[in-house]
């Protein structure tokens, strides 16, 4: 079975193949079909957006689709960014983004999580899952040239190291969007 995965990114088409291998699942891309129009994504939560965005592309394609909407949220900025994790401050790096975070916390509790949306949406159905990994904003560590988004300060206390410092091996097996895609990948073997 054909799922598209709604992303451009090709190794996020790798990890979902990869993860999905014990099952007849083969994911495809927006690059696949050649569709480069971008699925809005105005709602509040992570759930709302992903769904928003796989209702788009199912719509468009008539096929099943999974999107994620993810981010990261400190809990005492109210959960901030959250959505807007990607957004806020414009085109700013994530250093900067990390930096500006910690200025806010002088103070208070520097406890966030990431968090990630995984929906599916078919014919007959549409769900969404959530996972997290909690951790701590701490000052970016910029050492690994590979280092990708809030990585590069989210602490991972059980091993004591930044996320973008730990293997993607490693990663991929405790993140926010391997947890809620393990649950996903549970629900569509029951179906």
């Amino acid at each position: 079975m054909k799922i598209l995965l709604a992303t451009t990114n090709k190794k996020k088409i790798e990890e979902f193949n990869q993860m999905f291998k014990t099952i007849d699942i083969k994911f495809i891309s927006l690059k696949d079909l050649n569709i480069d129009i971008e699925s809005p994504e105005d709602h509040q939560t992570f759930k709302e957006n992903a769904l928003q965005k796989a209702k788009f592309y199912h719509e468009m394609t008539n096929m099943p689709v999974i999107s994620d909407d993810s981010g990261i949220e400190v809990f005492e900025l109210d959960n901030f960014p959250g959505v807007n994790s990607k957004r806020w401050m414009g085109d700013e790096d994530y250093e900067q983004k990390v930096n500006k975070l910690l200025e806010m916390l002088v103070g208070k509790d520097n406890s966030c999580q990431y968090k990630a949306a995984i929906a599916y949406v078919d014919k007959e159905q549409s769900i969404a899952f959530e996972g997290t990994v909690e951790g701590k904003l701490v000052k970016p560590d910029m050492s690994n040239s590979n280092a990708f988004g809030y990585d590069i300060g989210f602490y991972y206390e059980d091993k004591k190291d930044v996320f973008a410092n730990l293997s993607l091996e490693f990663k991929n097996t405790i993140s926010h969007r391997h947890r809620a895609l393990e649950k996903f990948l549970n629900w569509y073997k029951q179906k």
